[in-house]
């Protein structure tokens, strides 16, 4: 995007905007940028849990003139309206698109026998038997990434699933090529 003189700025939350980098074209704005998206997740498990929708109305505060607004996200948050600010963006004008990121045992529940999964964003924990849970927890996952994309849809944003084992620049590639087919971009 910088390449072709497009204006590109990030911006990094959990429960809170952690760092905002405001767009830019300039040639030295890549290093700034680079450093912001290579930020590391917090570490602190009793850290209060990511808030879409306020970060994202935060966001929609700053993100000034009509552009592409990409989204990276798990959208594992409890708030059924946690989406509802892709909306105000997409009224705006701004290109939405939402990369749903989900690691490969996420997706494939790959585990067998007895195991304890650990909140990575809370002190919980819970130990099953994944052979007993597989059915339902897949069936529940089907439905949770029903559910985020027709969200996403419905505010008028491009959803895409992306895969932590694929190369994101593949992702992001292929949904920017199908927008372009769609006419945008």
């Amino acid at each position: 995007l910088l390449g072709q003189g497009d204006a590109v700025g990030a911006f990094v939350f959990d429960a809170d905007l952690r760092k905002a980098l405001p767009a830019r074209n300039r040639p030295d704005h890549l290093d700034a940028l680079l450093s912001v998206l290579s930020l590391p997740a917090s570490s602190d498990r009793n850290a209060a849990r990511t808030r879409l929708a306020a970060t994202l109305t935060a966001v929609g505060e700053r993100v000034g003139r009509r552009g592409l607004v990409v989204l990276a996200s798990d959208l594992l948050d409890a708030d059924a309206d946690a989406l509802a600010p892709l909306s105000q963006l997409s009224a705006l004008g701004h290109e939405v698109v939402v990369l749903h990121v989900l690691h490969p045992h996420e997706l494939d529940f790959p585990f067998k026998h007895g195991i304890r999964f650990e909140d990575a964003e809370g002190p919980e924990s819970l130990e099953a038997d994944a052979d007993v849970v597989r059915e339902a927890y897949r069936a529940e996952l089907d439905a949770f990434l029903e559910a985020s994309r027709q969200r996403c849809i419905a505010s008028g944003a491009r959803y895409a699933l992306a895969r932590t084992d694929r190369p994101v620049e593949e992702t992001v590639a292929s949904v920017l090529l199908a927008g372009k087919r769609r006419g945008w971009g």
